[in-house]
């Protein structure tokens, strides 16, 4: 898959386009099965399992939030995991003919989609089992309800959404990191090779060396089977984390300078600035849970760390351009 993955993102972004359409069209089509098929069941409508229906099952087994906010935070983590790389939209249609229009329709549309595709699905699931049911953990979610339901074939059915899901995830960090990584190298910021274009206007070492990244991580995973992924997600959580952290506040320092300027935006963000203060104010939480927290401490220390590294880095850098080569330049 990386070597097929690799082979289409070397040409046109169209064709990340058109990977990432059908990919997300399986995805699409089997979130809103699975919502339909739930929705009947809470309503008493699915003929397969004419027992369950109703909401009971959110509200019974000690009720909401049973196991305290640690856990709340724990899941947070989760998702942030989950949904870290969902701005590829805006990256992607940056390259589009209308990058303005399109990049408005994109966003909005994340916001929209995750709140019908994963809050929606979620609500349901549960609702139709309960919270600390074994076969959740056994099965994975949707597997499990639909067993619950009585569907035939769920195994089935999951191992080809979830083989296609990971498809559209290796094709969407491959194409991020590849423009990431051309982006650094425009600014200086890396080797300037991986800033080269093809005739397609597609940075070719760029892909090449992401790629790389990526076989390194499948090979990884061979080596240490069950460990990288545990790894992977407490430590790209809290990167993600902190990327959002620093997305946040140049957000906040940027507009209030834009508009200081008496600049007017044609895309805002909604009630500035309290939900960019929210938003910072939650992620603060979290880091700090993760710090206080022996299942994540080791990794939040060693991603710290790294933001060290690179903050520090970038100070040099920085200084460097700012003062050591105009000095040399006017000494020649």
């Amino acid at each position: 898959i990386m070597t097929f993955l690799t082979f289409t993102n070397l040409f046109n972004v169209k064709n990340f386009g058109e990977f990432e359409f059908w990919f997300a069209l399986i995805k699409v089509i089997a979130i809103v099965a699975f919502i339909i098929v739930a929705g009947m069941a809470v309503f008493g409508w699915w003929p397969l399992a004419p027992e369950i229906s109703g909401i009971s099952k959110i509200y019974e087994n000690k009720g909401f939030m049973p196991n305290g906010f640690g856990a709340v935070l724990a899941g947070v983590l989760v998702t942030i995991f989950s949904f870290f790389g969902a701005e590829v939209v805006s990256i992607a249609a940056a390259e589009s003919k209308d990058p303005q229009k399109q990049i408005r329709r994109a966003t909005n549309l994340v916001i929209y989609r995750i709140a019908l595709f994963y809050l929606l699905s979620i609500f349901l699931v549960v609702a139709l089992v309960d919270w600390n049911s074994p076969g959740l953990k056994e099965m994975g979610t949707f597997q499990y309800v639909l067993s619950v339901l009585n569907i035939p074939g769920t195994k089935a059915i999951m191992d080809i959404v979830v083989f296609v899901a990971v498809c559209s995830c290796m094709n969407s960090g491959l194409y991020i990191a590849s423009r990431m990584l051309f982006s650094l190298g425009t600014r200086g910021d890396a080797p300037p090779s991986v800033a080269k274009l093809t005739n397609q206007s597609v940075p070719k070492v760029a892909v090449l060396v992401s790629s790389i990244a990526g076989f390194i991580g499948a090979f990884a995973n061979y080596a240490f089977p069950g460990q990288v992924f545990g790894f992977l997600l407490s430590t790209t959580g809290a990167i993600a984390l902190i990327v959002y952290l620093v997305i946040a506040i140049s957000q906040y320092r940027m507009r209030i300078k834009y508009e200081a300027l008496g600049k007017q935006l044609d895309f805002k963000m909604w009630c500035f600035p309290w939900m960019t203060w929210v938003v910072i104010f939650f992620i603060i939480v979290v880091l700090s849970y993760m710090i206080a927290s022996p299942d994540y401490r080791y990794e939040t220390f060693l991603t710290l760390g790294v933001t060290g590294i690179i903050l520090v880095a970038s100070f040099v850098v920085t200084n460097k351009r700012t003062y050591i080569k105009p000095w040399k330049q006017l000494e020649k």
